[in-house]
């Protein structure tokens, strides 16, 4: 069973992809600002939070700040897709054992994007990109005193908020004087380098920064088509549907070719806001 759940994320994944490889000249490359700080984070999360102890997903984080524009966005997955797109336009063979996709904050943040004071959080869910479109907002902090680490390199101090139904703890270097962190936590006296909620389910820390000063520019690949709706909308569809309906109409058997049945799927669902 783990293995036909396994293939279908992979097929799913692969469809996806395949969709993008087809429509690759239509895909919009914008250029929307000059990357001024690039951080690298290492990000972990809980799917699962009835399994204990907890069980992570991990991936690479980037956060790219220019002089107007923020984007946040997975390494990991861009990656990944790039690998296995270039396997599907070269007509290669593809290994499902190796195709299951990136399941650590497999998203995407702009802010001050589509315009000046709105934000837009991209998500893909069963062969769908969705935009969800929203206001700022910054976080009420709680600046605590006291409290002292070092990430690379950089003296930090600690903050706390209740933000988007999680408690987060945030550790900023008021020696980079930027506003700015992971997602949508911002609005501290300094970048935030590490970031983790109080249950520790979602957890950032940076282990890179660049001063690229202008050097690179800050790109993002707008989707062809994508459904907008609003965050909890969002999180309503991804409750309700997780792709293991595509199982019903499917004929499996197993290594002695004998049929089996697929059981049903648990559901899985630790959204970062809430």
């Amino acid at each position: 069973m783990k293995k036909i759940l396994m293939i279908l994320a992979a097929i799913l994944a692969l469809g996806s992809l395949t969709a993008k490889a087809q429509m690759r000249s239509g895909v919009d490359t914008l250029t929307l600002d000059q990357v001024k700080y690039r951080i690298t984070y290492d990000a972990k999360q809980v799917n699962d939070t009835t399994e204990m102890p907890y069980i992570y997903r991990k991936a690479q984080m980037r956060l790219d700040i220019g002089s107007n524009i923020t984007h946040f966005y997975n390494q990991s997955k861009e990656q990944w897709e790039q690998q296995v797109l270039q396997m599907i336009l070269s007509g290669g063979v593809i290994d499902l054992r190796k195709a299951e996709p990136v399941k650590c904050m497999d998203f995407e943040f702009l802010k001050n994007y589509p315009k000046n004071g709105l934000t837009l959080f991209q998500d893909s869910w069963v062969l769908t990109t969705y935009h969800c479109i929203e206001k700022d907002e910054t976080p009420d902090w709680q600046l605590i005193p006291d409290s002292t680490t070092t990430i690379i390199g950089y003296h930090c101090q600690l903050a706390k908020t209740n933000f988007k139904g999680r408690t987060w703890l945030a550790w900023y270097a008021e020696d980079i004087p930027v506003p700015e962190g992971p997602w949508k936590l911002c609005g501290l006296p300094g970048l935030i380098l590490r970031a983790y909620d109080a249950q520790q389910q979602f957890y950032l820390n940076a282990i890179g920064l660049e001063d690229l000063n202008g050097k690179e520019t800050l790109k993002y690949a707008k989707p062809e088509k994508a459904e907008k709706v609003s965050q909890s909308d969002l999180t309503k569809i991804k409750q309700r549907d997780d792709g293991s309906e595509m199982l019903r109409d499917e004929k499996w058997t197993d290594e002695n070719g004998k049929p089996i049945k697929p059981k049903a799927r648990k559901r899985v669902f630790n959204p970062i806001e809430r």
